[in-house]
């Protein structure tokens, strides 16, 4: 079975193609993220964690993600699904 998770991320302040690369290098820094997607005009990442991370860890890499992100210079929440 094929373990894939998906988180995605609500980032704001990004206005080009340059913050969609500074949002990007900054959530891949964290060492669970397996790959990232990031798109300004829905003000959104979307991160695959690596296979088998539980969900305390992501919970805990989520946050690190947030804070490398503002650290960039953008804002940054999870988006809880409904």
């Amino acid at each position: 079975m094929n373990d894939i998770s998906i988180t995605r991320f609500s980032i704001t302040g990004m206005t080009c193609g340059g913050c969609e690369q500074a949002v990007s290098r900054a959530i891949s820094s964290v060492r669970e993220v397996h790959s990232v997607q990031v798109d300004r005009s829905r003000n959104e990442a979307q991160v695959q964690w690596t296979a088998g991370v539980d969900p305390v860890r992501r919970d805990e890499a989520g946050s690190e993600i947030c804070a490398a992100v503002e650290e960039a210079g953008f804002d940054c929440a999870p988006i809880v699904p409904s």
